[in-house]
């Protein structure tokens, strides 16, 4: 059982800003253009998505584009740059995918921001995409499903992420509130750990779980503070946000926070909505029908192209893949397969986190 809830500074509906260090428009220069603007315009945070390895599949821009779209700069060390740049906008992780890191390294680089930061840090964290391809009602999954399936093979996990899931929040808090601290799970377990420096925020920085499955639910409800879907309905908040508040109160706990991470469309056509947030004066890219070849890779790596995969793991699609995406995309489809309604017309400035404890809404 963890310590309880983590304070939270109002119940006021927040709106975070997604800071642009993945994908295609990804650079150090961007990220730190988009914190400070959004400090400046009042927002109340800024959060990252956290991938390790990444693809044209999940871009929201269509990988039509001189962009590499598997690029994507880490959640916590991107977060400590942003903190050194900015004094008030919240920090969120939105989210980390927890069974892929130790919960020691965790917890002292989550303190150690929070530090650096002041307070001002939100740790949201998942179990990362399901590896079976799969469809529901908002999005086409089968991009995420490939690239989670590629990152698990990376790491040498103990047992299943949903249990990895629910010993690391347990272990989160303990790391956090008890000194030393001690903990034995049946994959984490740890004696006696003195985890300095502690962090600002008492007992610890607020915790919200992603995920819109019943299980991210009950986690948000008994071992977090928040409730942290993407791609949700209002109907599927509502069922959610009702979900759990019976399980937190059943078990003696103040109802989680309720937000949603959203992809907000600007035009239906991708090359529109691009042009229309370009600066005066500012040249249009050459337009790409595909990804960008595989670049050389160092030793013990091969090169990719075609159908075939190399000990990378990147594949780039063929012609008539390519070409099959531009068709579907005349009627109708999405040239990317992910988010289908809004047809790759996103646009990274566009993308906003909405946090709130009774409602949720995108301006």
């Amino acid at each position: 059982m963890t310590s309880g809830p983590a304070p939270h500074p109002t119940s006021v509906p927040e709106v975070y800003v997604r800071l642009p260090h993945s994908w295609c428009g990804a650079s150090l220069d961007a990220v730190v253009r988009v914190a400070e603007a959004a400090e400046r315009l009042g927002f109340d945070g800024v959060s990252v998505q956290d991938d390790v390895l990444a693809g044209p599949g999940v871009a929201p821009c269509g990988h039509r584009h001189d962009g590499d779209d598997r690029t994507v700069m880490e959640s916590l060390a991107t977060l400590a740059f942003v903190a050194a740049r900015t004094s008030r906008v919240r920090l969120l992780t939105g989210v980390l995918v927890l069974p892929f890191r130790h919960v020691v390294w965790v917890a002292k680089t989550a303190a150690t921001i929070d530090v650096i930061s002041s307070g001002r840090l939100v740790l949201g964290v998942g179990v990362g995409a399901a590896r079976g391809r799969q469809t529901d009602g908002v999005q086409n999954l089968d991009p995420h499903a490939d690239i989670s399936a590629r990152e698990t093979a990376l790491f040498d996990l103990p047992g299943p992420r949903g249990a990895l899931m629910d010993e690391a929040l347990e272990a989160l808090d303990c790391l956090w509130t008890a000194d030393p601290a001690s903990y034995g799970g049946r994959y984490i377990s740890f004696e006696d750990v003195d985890l300095v420096p502690r962090p600002v925020q008492q007992p610890r920085p607020p915790i919200w779980v992603g995920g819109r499955v019943d299980q991210a639910i009950r986690r948000a409800a008994l071992l977090a503070d928040g409730w942290f879907p993407s791609q949700a309905s209002v109907e599927v908040l509502a069922a959610g946000r009702a979900r759990a508040g019976e399980l937190a109160a059943a078990a003696g706990r103040p109802a989680p926070f309720v937000g949603v991470n959203l992809f907000a469309a600007v035009d239906p056509d991708g090359d529109a909505a691009r042009d229309g947030l370009r600066a005066p004066g500012e040249p249009q890219p050459r337009r790409r029908a595909g990804p960008p070849r595989s670049a050389a890779t160092g030793r013990g790596c091969t090169r990719s192209s075609g159908r075939r995969r190399g000990r990378t793991g990147y594949r780039r699609p063929s012609r008539q893949a390519t070409r099959a995406e531009r068709r579907d995309s005349v009627k109708g489809g999405s040239p990317r397969g992910d988010y289908r309604r809004t047809r790759g017309g996103l646009s990274r400035s566009n993308m906003w986190t909405v946090s709130t404890k009774r409602t949720c809404f995108v301006r």
